[in-house]
């Protein structure tokens, strides 16, 4: 059990989640090449080094990397309160913190293989990479956020329709809709469900700022009146 205390800070830090990653995606694919099917090897690497080439491309590129190791570090912190919500058992804790080290651990390095073709030649002496190189480097980042981080976010989410469900932390409608989270990780691959479970997440983290669970805050600290022993009467 956590105190009050550390709770609101975990989900504070799942607020900040949230809005890091979506903004960190935000500048990252925005500074990216916009590569079509209809071009060619030759067309698409010839797009990834003339961005590459733009300092303001790589800027935004290494900005982006920076908020998304950012937002994976606060999940990951935001994740010790989400297994207190759920339950005291031991496997179902330990799943949570396990899934939610690899979500993000896998995120954040899907975000620095994005951001080293730019930062080797921003940063280091390093010549910019062939564009078919840096496409394959850089091209890393969406699997890493779309099925690693979709999918282990999907089955936290599971874990936590079932868990608060049972433990009654949280209003029965925090349980239900997470079963949408848990649609939105699965079928991430289309990139926009993905927003279902960061959604979700935001949301559980406000609720839970506002209405912490009540185990938390019947077991505040609270100060204990101070006894004494009566003197003997001594003739």
């Amino acid at each position: 059990m956590i105190t009050l205390g550390q709770w609101r800070r975990a989900m504070g830090a799942g607020v900040i989640f949230v809005v890091l990653l979506v903004v960190g995606v935000m500048i990252s694919l925005s500074n990216s090449p916009d590569i079509k099917k209809k071009d060619t090897q030759a067309t698409a690497a010839a797009k990834y080094v003339t961005y590459l080439s733009d300092s303001g491309h790589r800027a935004g590129i290494i900005v982006g990397a920076y908020l998304i190791v950012l937002a994976a570090l606060a999940y990951i912190w935001f994740a010790q309160a989400l297994r207190t919500s759920v339950t005291s058992t031991s496997f179902s804790g330990r799943a949570i913190a396990g899934l939610a080290t690899f979500a993000g651990g896998g995120v954040a390095v899907g975000a620095v293989l994005y951001a080293s073709p730019a930062g080797s030649y921003s940063f280091g002496d390093e010549p910019l990479p062939a564009g078919d190189t840096a496409r394959v480097v850089m091209d890393v980042f969406v699997p890493c956020l779309l099925l690693v981080f979709g999918l282990a976010t999907a089955l936290i989410l599971a874990i936590m329709a079932v868990g608060l469900r049972r433990a009654g932390t949280f209003p029965s409608w925090v349980s239900y809709t997470a079963w949408l989270g848990v649609l939105g990780g699965i079928f991430a691959v289309e990139f926009l469900p993905i927003l279902l479970p960061l959604l979700w997440f935001l949301v559980f983290a406000i609720v839970g700022l506002v209405r912490p669970p009540s185990a938390l805050v019947v077991s505040r600290q609270q100060p204990v009146a101070a006894t004494t022993a009566p003197l003997d009467d001594r003739a």
